[in-house]
């Protein structure tokens, strides 16, 4: 019971709360990622639709691939 509420209380590795340049870098790939959509529909008729369908519904896989398409 002892170890239990030990193993509670320990820090783990990947509670890191800290800013660093790995994870601004990751947010930015993942940002290039989901907007993929709309990057590639520039020179399109309806590309502020793209963009709106990609920003109201890209973060479901469906919605995502469907602006994709």
């Amino acid at each position: 019971m002892v170890i239990f509420l030990s193993l509670l209380n320990s820090s783990l590795p990947f509670e890191n709360n800290e800013i660093t340049k790995e994870k601004i870098m990751a947010g930015f790939v993942l940002i290039f990622i989901y907007f993929i959509p709309s990057i590639l529909a520039r020179d399109k008729f309806q590309f502020k639709l793209i963009i709106l369908l990609n920003l109201l519904t890209g973060w479901m896989g469906l919605g995502w691939l469907i602006s994709l398409v």
